[in-house]
């Protein structure tokens, strides 16, 4: 079930996750764990948590992908990912004679307004990103301003240039030109 994160101040993410359980031959009372993380579609090296939820101790810590498939005691536990200050958790449950996967999409969390005007991996939201990670999140009225524009004023400005042609026009004309102001004084 997909679910939104916020894992830290400096990195807004969106976070996927699925677990799904694959038949193997296993030893009694013993299931395997496999995690995959992806970031922007790609299988990245991420550190692994695991904790068991009773106790609160840690199981240990790996490497996704390379130590992976895990022979664990059959049983419930918590799962961390961690990926370039990104985070993200699972409850997973090991059954006997089978692998659990875990797989973890991880996208930072994309600007509203100008996935609307331009489209989904148009190269000009890298500036506005860069924009955003380097300069806005590093003051406290820029996190605001960040905060503000993510839960409140994004996603219904987007929703207005998606209907309306003409706005999203001019939105347009309004958005490349702050690109090149960005550039120009060398902000981004």
């Amino acid at each position: 079930m997909p679910y939104l994160q916020r894992p830290s101040t400096l990195s807004p993410v969106t976070v996927q996750s699925e677990v799904v359980y694959v038949k193997v031959w296993g030893y009694p009372g013993q299931g395997t764990l496999e995690v995959h993380v992806y970031f922007r579609g790609v299988e990245v090296t991420a550190t692994i948590t695991i904790i068991d939820p009773e106790t609160g101790q840690t199981i240990g810590t790996y490497t996704a992908p390379k130590d992976f498939p895990l022979v664990m005691n059959v049983g419930t536990y918590m799962v961390y990912a961690y990926y370039n200050g990104y985070r993200a958790t699972q409850t997973v449950e090991i059954v006997e004679g089978k692998t659990t996967v875990w797989r973890v999409y991880m996208e930072p969390r994309v600007c509203f307004v100008a996935t609307a005007v331009y489209g989904y991996g148009h190269p000009s939201l890298e500036t506005f990103r860069r924009f955003r990670d380097k300069i806005l999140l590093r003051n406290i009225f820029g996190k605001k301003f960040v905060h503000l524009y993510y839960y409140v004023i994004g996603k219904p400005v987007a929703s207005l240039l998606k209907k309306h042609k003409l706005v999203c026009k001019v939105a347009k004309t309004l958005l490349d030109m702050a690109e090149r102001a960005l550039k120009a004084f060398s902000l981004v």
